[in-house]
């Protein structure tokens, strides 16, 4: 199953050292170790998650990648 991780916060991190980011970091690790292949679209994520690293600086960026993932 392809699984798209989106978390739309401007402030929240993939690698933030909080409940929050672990709790992401988690959840991704156990899809994947289940098989599936995950997508993460995080709007604070300045790495842009997935090896992107497109700035997201603005809404219209996250619209953009978010684009490129989600089939039409």
């Amino acid at each position: 199953m392809k699984i798209l991780y989106y978390a739309p916060h401007p402030f929240l991190q993939l690698n933030a050292p909080t409940g929050y980011g672990r709790h992401m970091r988690e959840m991704i690790a156990a899809w994947e170790n289940q098989g599936h292949e995950v997508r993460t679209l995080i709007a604070g994520d300045r790495n842009g998650g997935n090896g992107d690293s497109a700035p997201v600086g603005t809404q219209q960026a996250g619209k953009n990648r978010m684009k490129k993932w989600i089939p039409k």
